[in-house]
């Protein structure tokens, strides 16, 4: 009788463990160029609008292995913003009047990855610290 209790309390106490303990149990870590620091994802979204003087915000920081959303919207015709380019990861998009554009990616480098409006006239970056 007594055994059976204790296989029930240990039975209880790793599933609450398994429950309450997932967090830190299954976070997918990703390791620096040493590969000892880990880390834990944080995706973030950022709003960016473009009007006639150009990005804004026109900098954004995120962390290296951090899912970044960036939605785009266009809020005047005036300007060159017609278009948003990030050059090292080949994209591309057209920026309607009004619509939200969307573009998401990982870094996975240290860097700062720029962009830019289709004639190169409004600038802006993304600075990927560790």
């Amino acid at each position: 009788m007594t055994k059976q209790i204790i296989k029930s309390i240990v039975a209880a106490s790793i599933m609450l463990a398994m429950l309450f303990g997932s967090n830190a149990v299954f976070a997918k870590p990703i390791f620096g160029k040493n590969n000892i620091k880990r880390k834990l994802f944080h995706p973030k979204t950022v709003r960016i609008n473009v009007s006639k003087k150009g990005f804004s915000p026109s900098s954004i920081s995120t962390e290296q292995g951090s899912p970044l959303t960036l939605i785009f919207k266009r809020t005047s015709k005036e300007g060159c913003g017609n278009k948003v380019v990030f050059p090292s990861l080949n994209i591309t998009r057209d920026l309607p009047v009004g619509k939200n554009v969307t573009i998401k990616f990982t870094p996975t480098d240290t860097s700062t990855v720029s962009f830019t409006c289709g004639m190169g006239m409004y600038k802006g970056s993304v600075v990927v610290s560790d």
